[in-house]
């Protein structure tokens, strides 16, 4: 496996997620204009070089493209934001079922595990079905203000998902009964959300532009309201606005974007936090600044914790306004990888996705680019080092030398 990278025609994207290891689910369209791009979900198999087609699930033409995805981490739901035609919403008087699910069914021979075989998978892709589930109408969005569904996250467990609309509406969704559970407005001052997720299945963090907030989550409502982050707080920061959060190892670290209220300026910052969601506490540990402004926060899937070795890296990636894409070990806020701007795309990612088991991180855009990344070298650096020891010229070396190398092998899978 190695970095690759296909462009789908006529497509713009906004959402992907892995639906396994080797599949990897798209979102996107032209909208309800008559430009010919057709609204849909496309499946591809990016364990071969050409990433052929799977599966594909075309949508109306007269309503929004899908906007945000999110998979449950079985793979076997889709989630989704589509605004409904304007006919639509007119004749029901301003309902808008946006939030849409779709079922996602493999055949038969498919894996969705880290580490299938590649040949296997290479020789045979699985065909994937995709069939509309569900329409919901759970944010009221406001048609004058072009309002959408522009974010769905989904809890660790696939029990929950919290959606976002562009305008700063945010609910957290039952994804087993899809009741909304809206949250609480704050002040006048200080009620228009920027993110949120849910976290432990028991707590919900939600920003705004000066804090961010965790509540309790108790059957269908949200309660006990505690300020985790608070701008205001911090001198150096009180000229900074919240951009985007994401939290790391199992909900243990909170991890902050702050971009300056300015344009003239694009220097930003990541402050990361260690994180109490029982107690609602968030404590600063490490701030750093980078020279760009953050667009997004990208947290790959919790790394499984080992007893017998230290805690893996949690990954994160930071996509920024001008293309750049950084990636950073969440635990340290080290730059591991970077992309310049205009290498991956022509246009700033549009979404990133990291897969199950970490080893490949995708990036999307409107130019209709898909690239893979091969992460293994990052995740799993063992195998490199052993890969560079084990060179053919060694084959016809001594039998000495060739003990020499067993026992050093031994000693590092030791």
């Amino acid at each position: 496996m190695s970095n690759t990278s296909f462009f789908i025609d006529k497509f713009p994207i906004y959402g992907a997620s892995f639906i396994g290891e080797d599949e990897l689910l798209l979102a996107g369209g032209g909208g309800p204009s008559k430009t010919g791009l057709a609204n849909r979900l496309a499946c591809h198999n990016i364990a071969r070089p050409d990433a052929p087609l799977v599966g594909e699930l075309k949508l109306a033409a007269d309503e929004d493209a899908p906007m945000c995805l999110a998979t449950l981490p079985n793979g076997r739901l889709a989630i989704s934001g589509v605004n409904e035609s304007a006919k639509a919403r007119k004749e029901s008087k301003g309902d808008n079922c946006h939030l849409r699910t779709f079922k996602v069914d493999r055949s038969v021979g498919t894996s969705d595990k880290a580490g299938i075989d590649e040949d296997s998978a290479a020789a045979s892709p699985a065909k994937i079905s995709i069939k509309l589930s569900l329409s919901h109408q759970v944010l009221d969005l406001d048609p004058k203000l072009d309002d959408y569904q522009k974010l769905v996250r989904v809890s660790a467990s696939g029990k929950h998902a919290a959606i976002l609309s562009a305008e700063g509406r945010a609910a957290v969704v039952d994804t087993t009964k899809f009741n909304a559970l809206s949250l609480p407005l704050l002040s006048s001052k200080d009620k228009t959300w920027v993110d949120v997720c849910v976290c432990g299945e028991e707590r919900v963090l939600a920003a705004t532009e000066r804090a961010v907030y965790a509540y309790a989550l108790k059957g269908k409502n949200v309660e006990n309201e505690a300020v985790l982050v608070a701008l205001d707080s911090y001198k150096i920061l009180t000229d900074y606005r919240i951009a985007k959060f994401a939290t790391l190892l199992d909900d243990a670290l909170l991890l902050v974007a702050l971009n300056p209220a300015t344009s003239k300026r694009q220097d930003s910052y990541l402050a990361l936090y260690t994180l109490d969601v029982i107690a609602g506490t968030a404590t600063q540990r490490q701030v750093i600044q980078v020279p760009r402004r953050i667009k997004d926060l990208h947290a790959a899937p919790s790394p499984k914790r080992n007893t017998s070795t230290p805690q893996p890296t949690h990954l994160v990636g930071v996509v920024y306004a001008d293309g750049a894409l950084d990636l950073y070990a969440g635990q340290s806020l080290d730059r591991l990888k970077s992309w310049k701007p205009n290498v991956l795309h022509a246009f700033p990612p549009s979404a990133v996705a990291f897969s199950p088991g970490t080893s490949r991180l995708a990036t999307v855009s409107i130019d209709g680019k898909c690239n893979i990344l091969d992460l293994r070298p990052i995740t799993h650096p063992v195998p490199g080092l052993l890969q560079k020891l084990i060179r053919p010229e060694l084959a016809l070396a001594s039998p000495i030398i060739l003990l020499v190398l067993a026992l050093v092998i031994a000693y590092l899978l030791g």
